[in-house]
C-alpha cells in the first residue's frame, strides 16, 4: 500500500462554552485525499500559543472527536465531495485564558495544533464481509497538505465576543465573591462599567481600561453613598473606613487611586502612555476596592 496522504482540515467557525467546563471548540471539515476509505482510529493534538513568538502548551490529550450520521459507517470517504465532520475540544483553565490574554497581548490569537493520527484504511472484504480495516499507520492533520503544521488565527474582534461566552474577566483571579457583588442593589452600574472596563483590555485599548474604572469607580462612590453625583460622593467614601489611623490611610489609598485614574482623561498636559500591566493592574484594584466597600 502506498503511503498515507495527510488528511486535510479545514475551519468551519469557532465556539466558547463558559462554566463549569470552559472549552474552546473548533468546528472543522475532514478531507480524505486517498484513493481508499479511511478509519480515524485514535488521534492526540497539543496546541500551543504561536510557537513564532515562544507560545507555551495550553491542552493536549484526545481532543480531536469525529462526527458521523447515526446511520452511517464511521468512515472518512475518498474525494472532494466527501467531507466528514468533527470537533476540537480545547479545555480552557483560568490559567490557560490568562497565558493566552497575557501572550496576544490585546491582539489576534494565534494557535499552533500539531497532531499524531491514527488511520487505518478500509477495503473490501472477502464475501460476507463489506469493509475490513487493515493495520493502523500514523499520519497528521494537514491544513494544506505540505506539512502537518496547522495554524489557525482568531482576529481580535472575534475572540473579544468569544471571550464573555467563557464567562471569563481578570478580575476572576482575585478570587472575589463575585455572587454577592451581583446580588448588590447598589453596585449595578459599577458592574456594568467593570464590565466594559474588561471588554477594553481585551480590545487592546489601555486608556479605555482606565477611563472605564475610573466611571466604575464613580459609580461605586455614588451608590454607596446615596449622593447625586461623584464630586459629593467621593469625599464621603470615607465614613465607609470607620475610623482611626487605619481609616485614614484608607481613605488616603482611595483619594490617591481616584487622581491616577484621571490619567487616562485625554486633557493630560502631556500624553501618559499605558500598557497590559497598567491595565490589568487598574481593573483588579478598582474590582478589589468595589469588593471591600460593598461589605462595610
Amino acid at each position: 500500500m502506498a503511503q498515507l496522504s495527510f488528511p486535510l482540515i479545514s475551519i468551519i467557525r469557532w465556539e466558547a462554552r463558559g462554566l463549569p467546563n470552559r472549552a474552546l471548540i473548533m468546528h472543522c471539515e475532514i478531507q480524505n485525499r486517498n484513493p481508499w476509505p479511511l478509519f480515524i482510529a485514535d488521534a492526540w493534538l497539543e496546541v500551543r500559543l504561536d510557537r513564532q513568538r515562544g507560545g507555551p502548551l495550553i491542552a493536549d490529550g484526545r481532543l480531536f472527536h469525529p462526527l458521523y450520521n447515526m446511520v452511517d459507517l464511521a468512515i472518512l470517504w475518498p474525494g472532494d465531495s466527501h467531507k466528514g465532520l468533527g470537533e476540537v475540544r480545547i479545555p480552557l483553565s483560568t490559567a490557560a485564558i490568562q497565558s493566552i490574554e497575557n501572550h496576544r497581548n490585546g491582539g489576534d490569537l494565534v494557535l499552533q495544533i500539531d497532531s499524531r493520527v491514527l488511520l487505518c484504511p478500509v477495503y473490501e472484504g472477502p464475501a460476507g464481509l463489506k469493509s475490513v480495516l487493515s493495520a493502523p499507520m500514523q499520519s497528521v492533520f494537514s491544513l494544506d497538505g505540505g506539512s502537518g503544521e496547522i495554524k489557525c488565527k482568531i482576529p481580535q474582534s472575534e475572540w473579544v465576543s468569544l471571550l464573555p461566552r467563557l464567562e471569563w474577566s481578570e478580575i476572576e483571579l482575585l478570587e472575589l465573591p463575585m455572587d454577592f457583588l451581583r446580588s448588590h442593589p447598589r453596585l449595578a452600574r459599577a458592574r456594568e462599567r467593570l464590565k466594559d472596563a474588561s471588554t477594553s483590555l481585551a480590545r487592546g485599548d489601555w486608556e479605555g481600561v482606565l477611563q472605564d474604572c475610573r466611571k466604575a469607580f464613580e459609580a461605586i462612590a455614588i451608590g454607596l453613598t446615596g449622593e447625586e453625583d461623584h464630586q459629593s460622593a467621593l469625599p464621603k467614601l470615607k465614613d465607609h473606613f470607620g475610623k482611626g489611623l487605619k481609616a485614614e490611610h484608607l481613605n488616603a489609598i482611595v483619594l490617591a487611586f481616584n487622581k491616577f485614574l484621571h490619567l487616562g482623561r485625554h486633557e493630560q498636559p502631556e500624553p501618559v502612555a499605558f500598557d497590559r500591566t497598567d491595565s490589568v493592574l487598574t481593573l483588579r484594584i478598582t474590582a478589589s476596592l468595589m469588593d471591600y466597600l460593598a461589605q462595610r
